[in-house]
């Protein structure tokens, strides 16, 4: 609950984000909803955010393109606006826009705070691209000039104080928020599916095992080729029981023909859809087979706060606190395909599985600002 005597906190985010879309965008809205719950918060973001009735202020201070991180305009709305709501901390929802913002903050004695979403040179690392060493030099500068750098997960924090040679008492967890703080009713998830099956002409009675995510994103990408063609020809071989596996996501590749090759092994590729929840609902299990990529895989967190059980490898549940999530959670070791069959086909035996209150506990979007709070509120 906000107080008068609550210093302002205004939250950067130099990109559109609004309606979200995807889990970056989640997590950038759910911090500022629930700071904005308790103390004053504003948003300085893009121009193209669409407004609303949020429980922060929304200013607009960055056009679209590389060149905001850059520029002086953006630097002046910036300043014009912290200084009119006499902020007092100032949370970047990225490093990459730390530098512009240095200069303000110094001359307007605001204190800097960091939400490491990732260890971003580590994912850049992992796709091979050739800058991940200049990020990690924007990373190592900037971590070490805020005042507290915020962590999605206690292992991201662990390694950034060792790689970055942080100090530890400026490092704080700030888990990725969910938006549901109990689980889906049976209703809910039954009205889901015949939502979807009358979208597609599915049967209700079938299995629906689900992936989703942007194939524009090459984690996303290979997960998806994974799946068309080795784990769906490998689970026709090792199961009659009739299922479908739905690939929901815009941007795959035009060389890939949308999959239809691959209907042969029970596989619709989707495409984009609206309510991405409407079909985590419905589906029976759903997978993470992600190798690549850094930081904590919000699909993961979503999916178990909407009840249900996810199949993931190891590097993509990493971050994600296991003994939280009950039996919705099921880790394989990266790379074994087999495992990874099995542990699907496992799946399709467990009955009235319900994810556990502990985990709305840990994970529930206004639980995981709990911690930043006392710092916030200093004047």
């Amino acid at each position: 609950m906000q107080t008068a005597a609550s210093p302002v906190t205004a939250v950067v985010i130099p990109y559109v984000f609004l309606p979200p879309k995807n889990g970056g965008h989640q997590a950038g809205y759910g911090i500022c909803q629930a700071l904005g719950r308790e103390v004053p918060t504003i948003c300085i973001s893009s121009f193209g955010n669409a407004t609303g009735s949020y429980a922060f202020q929304l200013e607009f201070a960055f056009r679209k393109g590389m060149t905001k991180y850059f520029s002086p305009m953006a630097a002046w709305r910036c300043y014009r606006i912290l200084k009119a709501a006499r902020v007092r901390h100032c949370i970047a929802q990225q490093p990459f826009i730390v530098p512009l913002l240095l200069p303000i903050l110094a001359l307007s004695g605001i204190s800097l705070l960091v939400y490491a979403h990732n260890i971003e040179y580590r994912r850049f690392r992992s796709m091979d691209k050739w800058w991940w060493r200049i990020v990690w030099g924007v990373e190592w500068l900037v971590y070490r000039l805020a005042n507290q750098v915020l962590f999605i997960s206690a292992e991201e924090r662990i390694a950034a104080i060792a790689e970055f040679g942080l100090d530890p008492k400026k490092c704080v967890d700030v888990p990725y928020g969910v938006a549901r703080k109990t689980p889906p009713s049976e209703l809910e998830r039954q009205a889901a599916r015949h939502e979807v099956a009358a979208a597609h002409g599915f049967k209700e009675t079938e299995r629906w095992i689900l992936f989703f995510g942007p194939q524009n994103y090459q984690p996303n990408l290979e997960a998806v080729l994974f799946i068309a063609q080795e784990l769906a020809p490998l689970l026709k071989t090792q199961s009659n029981i009739d299922y479908r596996i739905l690939i929901c996501g815009g941007s795959l590749p035009s060389e890939y023909q949308k999959l239809e090759a691959y209907r042969q092994y029970n596989l619709e590729y989707l495409g984009f859809v609206e309510n991405i929840d409407q079909y985590v609902l419905a589906a029976d299990v759903v997978l993470n087979p992600i190798l690549k990529g850094a930081g904590v895989k919000t699909k993961v967190l979503e999916a178990i706060a909407l009840g249900k059980t996810v199949v993931s490898t190891e590097s993509g549940a990493f971050g994600i606190q296991k003994q939280v999530c009950g039996e919705q959670l099921i880790v394989v070791a990266d790379h074994d395909m087999t495992a990874f069959a099995d542990a699907i086909l496992r799946c399709f035996a467990l009955e009235n599985q319900t994810t556990p209150v502990g985990f709305y506990d840990y994970y529930y979007r206004d639980n995981v600002v709990k911690d930043l709070l006392p710092i916030l509120k200093k004047t």
